[in-house]
Formats: C-alpha cells, sequence, structure tokens
C-alpha cells in the first residue's frame, strides 16, 4: 500500500474512465482516482476535485463512444486551461497508438503535457509523471517561498516606517528641549 502523501491525486476523464479508476488506478497503486464519463461535467469535477494529474482518455477511434469525447477534445482542452488555477493541473491524453497521429493534431496540442498510449500501464504513467510532478514541486516550492519574501518586505516597510516616525518624534522632542535650555 502507498503512503496517503504520496499518492497522485488524479482525475480520469473519457468513456471507460469509471473501469480504469476501479481496475487500473487505485489506492492500492498509487492513486486517489476520480472518474468522470460525462463530458459536460469534467470542467465541473476538475474544480471540485482540484487534481495534480488529469488523464483524458477519449477512447479509440473504432469506438462511437468515444467520438463525441475525440471531437470535444480541443474545446475540452481550452476549457480546462482557461479555469481559475494557482497551479494548473498537468494534462495528459491517452489514445490507441493507431490513433496517436491523427489524435495528435489536436490544435490544442500546446496545453496537452504528454501524449501516451491506451490502454495505459501504471508503470508507465508514474513513469512519464515524475518529471512533471518535480515542476509542479518547484513551483509550489516558488510559490511559497515568495510569499514569504512579500510578506517578510512588507515588515520591512511597516519597520521603516515605524523607524521614520520615531526619528521624527525624537528630532521634535529635541528641539524642543533645545529651545526650553536658551
Amino acid at each position: 500500500m502507498v503512503n496517503a502523501a504520496d499518492q497522485i491525486r488524479m482525475m480520469v476523464a473519457g468513456p471507460e474512465a469509471h473501469a480504469a479508476c476501479r481496475e487500473q488506478f487505485t489506492r492500492e497503486s498509487g492513486f486517489l482516482s476520480t472518474p468522470c464519463a460525462d463530458l459536460e461535467s469534467v470542467g465541473q469535477t476538475v474544480l471540485s476535485v482540484r487534481p495534480d494529474l488529469i488523464l483524458l482518455a477519449p477512447g479509440p477511434v473504432s469506438d462511437p463512444a468515444g467520438e463525441k469525447w475525440r471531437q470535444g477534445l480541443p474545446g475540452l482542452v481550452q476549457t480546462l486551461a482557461g479555469l481559475d488555477w494557482r497551479f494548473s493541473p498537468v494534462l495528459f491524453v491517452c489514445v490507441p497508438e493507431t490513433d496517436m497521429a491523427d489524435m495528435q493534431q489536436n490544435p490544442a496540442e500546446d496545453q496537452i503535457h504528454a501524449w501516451l498510449p491506451w490502454p495505459l500501464s501504471v508503470d508507465i504513467l508514474i513513469q512519464v509523471w515524475r518529471p512533471w510532478e518535480r515542476v509542479r514541486n518547484l513551483e509550489q516550492a516558488r510559490f511559497s517561498e515568495q510569499q514569504k519574501l512579500e510578506k517578510s518586505l512588507a515588515y520591512l516597510d511597516r519597520f521603516k516606517q515605524e523607524l521614520s516616525q520615531v526619528k521624527s518624534d525624537l528630532s521634535e522632542e529635541q528641539q524642543s528641549l533645545n529651545s526650553a535650555l536658551k
């Protein structure tokens, strides 16, 4: 069993999402996976789950159930890219190797982090995921350090203003004492 802190939060979207989450991408294999088999509800599900990884699996070209997914893929990718993220999830698209060349002509290509073969093995997914995970961790660490720096700079600005006020008060007090001594 994989430690809960090491599990990959992911959403699997596509006609075979429920089976994939139930059979492959389980807690035992290191995933906290949420299936979404309804194209129209992907955006809502993503916002509620906030996954680190989104796996879009539209299905093979020969599958009529996946036709709607394949047609909707460019719009879906654009929708996901347009959502309000502090740290956007990594987006992988999985298609059968026989359909890979056709699917990679997707107009949303620059939003997709990797094209993977479907069906997908857990080992391959983890192997491709790890470098992207490191990138996300670095982004989060940079954001955290930036927040700390901004707080420190705000503290220093307040300290500078207070010091300036104390200096002004001391100057007035000195002038008052000098005039009293004359």
